[in-house]
């Protein structure tokens, strides 16, 4: 026999396709069934008797008053302090079965015990120890034994007695087994067995593939999150790939080789690691920010994981293993208590993760029925596999959409960070009599920094900076058109104010609710500056704020005017311009760097004061003007 018990489904359950060659070995199973002489639960009655004596293997015992087995199924003694338990069976063999012999026990249940089988009162075979130095096997697979000749049992009538011990355990999810018994060649028998574990490893593989691909989708959804910095996709591709680690997991220690400490680890670190996952998915989901939800979900991990490693590893102690045993249960509960409790919460909150919350409660509800022994048979297995299933598939679908989005973004932030770096003015003119230092360094999401310095009609010089609300693509585009309007009005007016005032104009259609702040200085060939605002930051002289009239952003109000502030420079005086993503510079700790951190910096050149608030804490663009007077008729560039 061959089986694979998983806490999150069982793989013969899952499929119901086979491939046609299997029908070859189904034959093959048969004819040796055939060659074999075999006794079922419905062909002779299957007694049973909880607790222990070593007298039950005695062919001569009576055992008439034991309770029958109901459908040849026996209850499970896990969830009992001693946990034992005798079958006793009685199995004739033809008088013409031919020498030598072997006996194959199969429908011996999923849970970790010890058992040993006698027949006719001689011990023939049997997995694990019993107390006080228990190990059991965590799924019990019957080889192939072969019986001495001694028995003589061609002709007559064998009793079988299977002495079993069951690890104590709250986790149950199958409640009873189904032992039956065949004798008959030990290379029939062996054929056979080998056939049934062939047969039911091909049941689990479209299982294992289908999380193998989950698997492989959480790989891509990492893959995401480096290039998008979405937590969600974070947590949701651990969460796939610890569910594939886990069934990996329960793979090796369903094996008929592993022991039990090797069964034992080959769930313990996938579970170890798959818990806290679980954990920080649902919370990054869900955008659960209670630091109790969090605490409960570490309280429930670490009862769950002491629990089990003191029970698991000191199975022969009965002390350690109620300890552990009580541990790990309320462990569980705890955790999948409050999962539960998040999911519910999502549900009736009625947000767009209501369906995966339905799919993550059924498996937290199984869980935690599991864990009161109710199994149900193979039902619960089935529901949660298809759960982790439809979960899977939803974040598949999820994972897709973002990863259009995100190619989406990045097409439209380079297309805006192109037409951005086009705009901003590469050569600038020299401003007679000043020194002129601009620079612009641009956050990691396209703004609507702009400035532009150009000659005007009369000789002068027109500085423009500006900062348009909203990113990407439409930013970069509202600045495209402003910088146009302004480039074009400069041939016409020198006036900052009546420039303001078309810009404003301009803005009315294209605004689409959005704004624009914009300062525009008029430097005369005399050194002279002549100032309109339109809702922009206030520029700095000598390390102090100008006062000029401020007037509405552009694309607020059609009928806008912008009133004319004269200013007036000696010469070594120093006039800095700046963008809000100076002043709005944050620090990791949440703190802005401000307007008196910014007023210090005023008197420094315009890289010093970029450098300074993209160290503090960039998080827009960052715009920063410098005009130093040099004197009237000095011509030259910073």
């Amino acid at each position: 026999m061959a089986r694979t018990r998983s806490f999150l489904f069982t793989g013969s359950q899952m499929s119901n396709a086979s491939p046609i060659w299997l029908v070859f070995i189904l034959a093959l199973t048969a004819v040796a069934a055939a060659h074999a002489q075999t006794t079922k639960a419905g062909t002779t009655p299957v007694r049973y008797q909880l607790g222990d004596d070593a007298r039950w293997a005695d062919p001569d015992f009576d055992d008439s008053r034991w309770p029958i087995a109901e459908e040849g199924r026996v209850p499970s003694r896990s969830r009992d302090r001693d946990g034992f338990l005798w079958v006793r069976m009685r199995v004739p063999v033809e008088k013409g079965t031919q020498a030598p012999l072997a006996i194959h026990l199969s429908g011996l249940g999923g849970e970790p015990m010890a058992w040993q089988v006698y027949v006719n009162g001689l011990a023939v075979g049997g997995q694990g120890t019993f107390p006080p130095n228990a190990w059991p096997v965590l799924l019990p697979h019957s080889p192939v034994m072969n019986l001495p000749q001694a028995l003589s049992l061609p002709g007559s009538t064998a009793v079988i007695a299977v002495r079993e011990w069951y690890f104590p355990s709250p986790f149950t999810i199958e409640s009873s087994s189904h032992p039956s018994v065949t004798i008959g060649s030990p290379s029939l028998l062996q054929l056979a067995d080998e056939t049934a574990g062939l047969h039911a490893t091909l049941h689990t593989i479209p299982a294992l593939a289908i999380h193998a691909l989950l698997g492989v989708v959480g790989v891509f959804m990492l893959i995401l999150w480096r290039r998008t910095g979405d937590r969600e996709s974070f947590w949701s591709g651990l969460y796939l790939i610890a569910t594939f680690n886990s069934i990996i997991g329960f793979v090796v220690a369903g094996s008929p080789h592993a022991s039990w400490q090797t069964s034992i680890w080959a769930i313990a670190l996938p579970h170890a690691l798959n818990m806290p996952v679980s954990l920080e998915f649902v919370r990054a989901l869900f955008r659960i920010r209670s630091r109790v939800f969090r605490w409960m979900g570490h309280i429930g991990w670490m009862l769950v994981q002491g629990g089990g490693m003191l029970s698991n590893f000191v199975p022969g102690s009965s002390i350690a293993v109620r300890i552990g045993t009580f541990a790990y249960f309320w462990g569980m509960m705890i955790f999948n208590g409050i999962l539960l409790l998040a999911c519910l919460r999502e549900i009736y909150r009625g947000r767009g993760n209501r369906i995966v919350a339905a799919g993550l409660s059924l498996i937290y509800v199984v869980a935690i029925l599991s864990i009161n022994g109710i199994g149900l048979g193979g039902f619960f297995p089935t529901s949660q596999f298809l759960s982790v299933l439809a979960v899977g598939a939803m974040l598949t679908k999820r994972a897709w959409d973002s990863w259009k989005e995100s190619n989406r973004l990045r097409v439209e932030v380079a297309a805006a960070r192109e037409v951005q770096q086009v705009l901003v003015p590469a050569d600038v003119p020299a401003i007679p009599g000043f020194q002129f230092q601009g620079v612009y360094k641009p956050a990691g999401e396209v703004g609507g920094d702009f400035f532009q310095v150009m000659p005007a009609g009369d000789g002068g010089t027109l500085v423009v900076i500006g900062d348009v609300s909203g990113k990407g693509i439409p930013a970069a585009m509202t600045v495209s058109l402003l910088v146009g309007t302004v480039r074009t009005l400069a041939h016409y007016t020198q006036s900052p104010g009546e420039i303001l005032a078309a810009m404003n104009v301009r803005m009315q259609a294209r605004s689409r609710g959005g704004f624009t702040t914009c300062l525009v200085i008029h430097v005369s060939q005399d050194g002279s500056l002549t100032a309109a605002n339109a809702g922009h930051l206030a520029p700095y002289l000598n390390g102090k704020e100008v006062e000029i009239e401020n007037g509405l952003p552009l694309g607020l109000a059609p009928n806008a005017t912008y009133a004319e502030s004269i200013l007036l420079v000696e010469p070594g005086d120093q006039l800095m311009l700046i963008t809000d993503g100076v002043v709005e510079a944050r620090s990791h700790t949440g703190e802005l760097l401000g307007f008196e951190r910014t007023c210090a910096l005023s008197v420094q050149p315009a890289e010093k004061v970029a450098e300074a608030a993209q160290a503090f804490g960039q998080e827009d663009d960052i715009t920063v003007l410098t005009l130093k007077f040099a004197g009237v008729g000095v011509g030259v560039r910073g």
